[in-house]
């Protein structure tokens, strides 16, 4: 009789744990398909600025034709910002970071009243390589807090006289980005003017007689080098 309610005993044990778990399943399912529906401010019918990452593709002239002519149409792009490559691991391409608002109803047949926020940025406060170490510079943080204050006061002059002062910042028409043309803001900044930022090294132009001078002293010092390499021998 002992030995036959141990089993009892043991089958229920059973029972419990498979019920424990099967409720710890339907809970982890019901917290993911909360974590992934869109929340209502952000539903299509909202007017939020939503923000996404996009590849250099999308924003070339010879790519996502349809993409930027049906967000012309259905959108306000609020900003676009540059970010360094290297800023998504193992993805060593060029990303940018694409703001839009939905047009709203009254909006669908006015063209966008206001310039594009624009921003270059070459640090993201982290190292970009594996290790990912934190680092002061972060460029992004700037141009964040810079959109957020152009996004609430987009047509007051003290506001748009600050992001004019700021050399990563421009505000472009929008009429510059038509579903034809190249989306790349890095464009709109003179090779001087990303060179003074640091994201274009400044071409080293030589003449003839200065390449012909740097060509005399190379061949010196190799041959310094292979006198030196002979006396080690």
């Amino acid at each position: 009789m002992s030995a036959k309610t141990k089993i009892v005993v043991l089958h229920m044990k059973e029972l419990i744990y498979t019920g424990i778990f099967a409720v710890l399943g339907i809970l982890f399912v019901v917290l993911l398909v909360m974590m992934f529906l869109p929340d209502k401010e952000d539903s299509p019918g909202s007017d939020a600025p939503t923000g996404t990452e996009s590849p250099d593709g999308s924003t070339d002239v010879t790519d996502g034709t349809k993409l930027k002519q049906l967000i012309l149409d259905t959108c306000f792009i609020e900003s676009i910002i540059s970010l360094p490559v290297g800023t998504f691991f193992n993805t060593p391409k060029k990303t940018f970071i694409l703001t839009i608002h939905k047009r709203t109803d009254d909006e669908k047949t006015i063209s966008q009243p206001y310039l594009v926020f624009t921003y270059l940025c070459s640090t993201i406060g982290e190292t970009m390589d594996n290790y990912r170490f934190d680092i002061e510079e972060n460029d992004l943080k700037d141009a964040i807090s810079l959109y957020t204050l152009y996004k609430g006061n987009k047509k007051h002059s003290l506001v748009t006289d600050a992001v004019n002062a700021n050399s990563r910042a421009k505000l472009i028409s929008i009429n510059t980005f038509s579903k034809d043309a190249n989306w790349d803001i890095n464009l709109f900044w003179t090779d001087e003017e990303k060179e003074s930022l640091g994201i274009k090294k400044k071409d080293n132009i030589m003449s003839i007689d200065e390449f012909n001078t740097f060509i005399g002293e190379l061949i010196n010092d190799i041959k310094d080098y292979q006198e030196a390499i002979t006396c080690l021998k």
